[in-house]
């Protein structure tokens, strides 16, 4: 099982390791939620998942884990956005009136939460306008002028040429 946006070319590159190597094996992917991802893991639907790490290392007493690739978190803009150009992340309050679009808490409650976290630090209260239930659709409605989105990296698959990514500095 895998989240939407998270086929990394580390991922791709091991996923054809892994079939070179164990060719009697089926490979079978669905994409779902963060919510659906972890019960189907933890019911045994699933024999693997690409999840974040954020969703799985609270449950270290329940199944195994690796980090296979880091992304980072920022700001999606439609390329076009007067503001996407913005250089300093470290006070985004400049963004307060902005609409966001955003991943549903009720299916990505730790990255919201998290999303949440970075925007605070930032001197930033999102003014939640739209939710997404996937990464995929909140890319599709931040193209449509909808709002932007503070996102990871992977989101970056979705853009077709048609969206501005800031990476926020910091720790974090």
């Amino acid at each position: 099982g895998a989240l939407g946006g998270l086929s990394s070319d580390v991922f791709l590159s091991r996923i054809a390791n892994f079939k070179r190597h164990y060719t009697d094996i089926e490979v079978e992917f669905t994409q779902t939620n963060m919510i659906t991802l972890n019960l189907c893991l933890l019911k045994g639907s699933f024999d693997v998942v690409l999840s974040r790490e954020i969703d799985v290392k609270q449950r270290s007493d329940e199944i195994a884990w690796q980090t296979l690739y880091q992304d980072h978190f920022g700001i999606l803009f439609p390329k076009e956005h007067p503001l996407s150009d913005i250089k300093n992340t470290d006070d985004l309050s400049c963004l307060s009136n902005e609409p966001f679009v955003f991943l549903k808490s009720s299916v990505t409650p730790n990255v919201y939460r998290y999303v949440k976290q970075l925007c605070a630090s930032r001197f930033l209260t999102m003014n939640e306008a739209y939710p997404a239930p996937t990464l995929e659709i909140l890319c599709t409605l931040v193209k449509a002028g909808m709002g932007i989105a503070v996102v990871p990296d992977c989101a970056m698959n979705y853009s077709n040429g048609t969206l501005a990514f800031v990476p926020l500095q910091g720790e974090d």
